[in-house]
């Protein structure tokens, strides 16, 4: 892995991010950016046709939320390695990614030379977070260690209703959905439905604000 060119993928619904990022690692012999994405769904698609070494993804992104792509990444690709860089901080972020699949994870505030120095890392097998989020880490691990906190209520929901959930929210209608995801709109409604009984929500406003909450759209940003 030593001199071994490492291809890269920057997923970020932000243009300018993902401008300046290539054109940083554009001076850099050990890393190539191959591929650019705006939205966790497009990060997929990409990283199932390029095969990056690396993935460096916002955590909140469109259509499908930064967590549910690494997950579906990281399960059809193993050797694909996943970098957070985002501007969220709070646990629920960084547990949600670790548990992801996520190998590295740094705030937007990093400096480059750390960003490059996390992709070098986590490219050769081992896991990178910043200093602020390796304590957040250590001090949910031992609070939580006697104690651990049950699973989030999006936890109950598939992912296929997780990904129905967030384009709910996004307001996205049942025949956009539909089309997204390639089924029929009466299996959209049905998955709508089973969101609904499982969470005891029953209106789209209160389906969004839960959305938000839990992390699962870009909508607080």
């Amino acid at each position: 892995m030593a001199n071994e060119r490492i291809d890269i993928i920057l997923a970020d619904d932000q243009v300018i991010t993902r401008t300046g990022l290539k054109a940083l690692f554009d001076k850099d012999s050990r890393i190539q950016v191959t591929g650019e994405a705006s939205t966790g769904r497009d990060a997929v698609r990409m990283a199932f046709e390029l095969k990056p070494r690396v993935v460096i993804m916002e955590v909140s992104l469109p259509e499908l939320n930064g967590m549910d792509a690494a997950r579906q990444i990281t399960g059809a690709s193993p050797e694909t390695r996943i970098v957070a860089l985002t501007m969220l901080s709070h646990r629920l972020y960084v547990s949600g990614m670790l548990k992801a699949g996520a190998r590295g994870y740094l705030l937007k505030s990093c400096t480059f030379d750390e960003l490059r120095h996390a992709v070098l890392t986590v490219a050769d097998d081992k896991t990178y977070l910043s200093p602020s989020i390796a304590d957040t880490v250590v001090k949910d691990y031992v609070s939580g260690a006697s104690h651990p906190l049950p699973a989030g209520p999006s936890q109950e929901l598939t992912g296929r209703e997780r990904e129905v959930l967030q384009l709910i929210a996004e307001g996205l209608s049942t025949r956009d959905i539909g089309q997204r995801l390639f089924v029929s709109e009466s299996t959209v409604n049905t998955h709508r439905r089973q969101i609904m009984e499982k969470l005891s929500i029953h209106n789209i406003a209160r389906l969004t604000k839960f959305a938000i909450q839990e992390g699962l759209t870009s909508l607080d940003k």
